[in-house]
């Protein structure tokens, strides 16, 4: 899982996988369907739908989700307040 700016949309992108593992060039040779791209309005910001969105396509159901989709939060947080 990672945020960084998109140069395409103009605005922060979430990637990750619900394969795993930590080189996401590897995983898109092997099965670029694998790969999970969520962009957020950079003026709007992350909404908990889209957090949800997220975990949800890399793979997490029930409580596991709603989990994984605060943890998104708190990541864009803080990518917001740091890295932008």
């Amino acid at each position: 899982f990672a945020i960084l700016m998109d140069r395409g949309s103009g605005g922060p992108i979430m990637i990750g996988s619900k394969t795993g593992g930590t080189s996401i060039e590897d995983i898109a040779a092997k099965d670029p369907s694998a790969i999970v791209k969520v962009p957020v309005d950079i003026m709007a910001g992350l909404t908990d739908a889209q957090a949800t969105e997220m975990a949800e396509k890399m793979g997490f159901a029930g409580p596991q989700a709603a989990s994984a989709a605060k943890s998104i939060a708190s990541l864009y947080k803080i990518f917001v307040e740091r890295d932008c």
